[in-house]
């Protein structure tokens, strides 16, 4: 399934108004990881927002969540490949969440959180933008790695996630669960393809 189809299934959404390409891809500069990014318009925020799950089923998406940080509402849909697509709502209510606890609830969705963060810190990288992968990086540490046990912030993505796969494998340990590979090996992949 295409980026077109997701989107032609988000407009369909009866709350939904119009659905448009914004970002680097709609000014035609992105680089090889660049996601896309939608705005949606929808005076029906809670209508559209309890009809995308339901909406991209078909696509079978690697994941999908509402981006817990930002400033405005941001539901991230990664499918195959990976491709990252973001629901942007601009004008609607957002308030960021705290850093993540860890458990054997939450760390499915800590996973899908990193890996999808990663993949964005890539395409920030691959278009020079140091400044911002750093300050991100203390982010992440703040917010997903520091929670999980690391003791200071990664000096890059590979020290990021080297550290993440440790601390991921001695959280599944300690519940007993195993999450799923395919997304974490896909953003992987990708990101050593581009350096």
């Amino acid at each position: 399934m295409s980026v077109d189809a997701l989107a032609e299934r988000v407009a369909a959404i009866e709350a939904v108004d119009g659905v448009r390409l914004v970002g680097s891809r709609a000014r035609g500069e992105p680089t090889a990881l660049s996601d896309w990014d939608f705005e949606v318009d929808t005076d029906d925020f809670a209508a559209t927002a309890a009809g995308l799950p339901v909406a991209i089923v078909p696509l079978r998406p690697l994941t999908a969540f509402w981006d817990p940080l930002g400033n405005r509402p941001n539901f991230i849909v990664v499918l195959d490949g990976p491709t990252k697509v973001d629901l942007i709502f601009d004008g609607h209510p957002f308030t960021p969440s705290p850093p993540w606890v860890p458990s054997a609830e939450s760390l499915p969705a800590i996973d899908a959180h990193f890996w999808d963060w990663t993949l964005w810190l890539g395409a920030k990288q691959l278009r020079g933008e140091g400044d911002l992968v750093r300050g991100q990086l203390d982010r992440l540490q703040e917010h997903l790695l520091g929670p999980l046990g690391s003791s200071g912030p990664p000096t890059d993505l590979d020290d990021a996630i080297a550290v993440y796969l440790g601390a991921r494998d001695r959280h599944e340990a300690r519940y007993g669960i195993r999450i799923d590979r395919t997304l974490g090996h896909q953003v992987s992949e990708t990101l050593l393809a581009h350096g």
